[in-house]
């Protein structure tokens, strides 16, 4: 049975996160991918032209991924039960897909390739607002969201440089309460 556009297209990004993982953004190309895949280059040609598109495309994918987690901890009630979904579904997000906690470290994406920086920019500054918004009733929300931010990244780099020996979702509760305490601030 062929496989639809949609779902060789779902192939094509977690190939592009495990060679991205395994080899840096900039062994991505369409003959990796191809490989990975076990198809042929040109099978690879019907969707994308070139290794731009197909990095902009994987970048696409994190930008909806980051909306869902944003959607999803939108639906708690309460501040604390908020930020322990955000970092929860962020941390089962980078569990499945390993690349992402060096990404926005990772210059190979986007130097000297304006389209890409501004890509990658709008999807980290638009995350962070985000962020704010769903912490709106925590005070200093705009440095709360960074430390959240912070620690999602460095514990997910600290969970790779680990071997992953570790759940890394099992640190949300601990860290969501944390930051909640961040939050609570006393009026004098």
């Amino acid at each position: 049975m062929r496989k639809s556009k949609q779902e060789r297209k779902n192939e094509v990004f977690k190939a592009i996160g495990k060679i991205a993982a395994q080899k840096g953004f900039n062994n991505v190309t369409t003959k990796a991918v191809a490989d990975i895949l076990q198809v042929s280059q040109p099978a690879i040609y019907k969707y994308f032209k070139n290794r731009d598109e197909l990095i902009l495309y994987f970048l696409d994918n994190i930008e909806i991924l980051l909306n869902n987690i944003i959607k999803t901890a939108e639906k708690e009630d309460n501040l604390y039960e908020r930020i322990f979904k955000l970092i929860n579904e962020h941390f089962k997000m980078v569990e499945n897909n390993e690349v992402l906690p060096v990404m926005v470290f990772s210059d190979e994406i986007h130097i000297g390739d304006i389209q890409k920086k501004e890509k990658l920019q709008k999807i980290v500054f638009d995350y962070r607002q985000n962020i704010i918004k769903l912490i709106n009733d925590c005070p200093q929300n705009q440095v709360i969201a960074d430390i959240i931010l912070g620690s999602i990244i460095f514990n997910g780099l600290k969970w790779r440089l680990s071997n992953k020996s570790y759940s890394l979702s099992s640190r949300s509760e601990e860290l969501a309460q944390t930051i909640c305490k961040l939050c609570i601030t006393k009026k004098e």
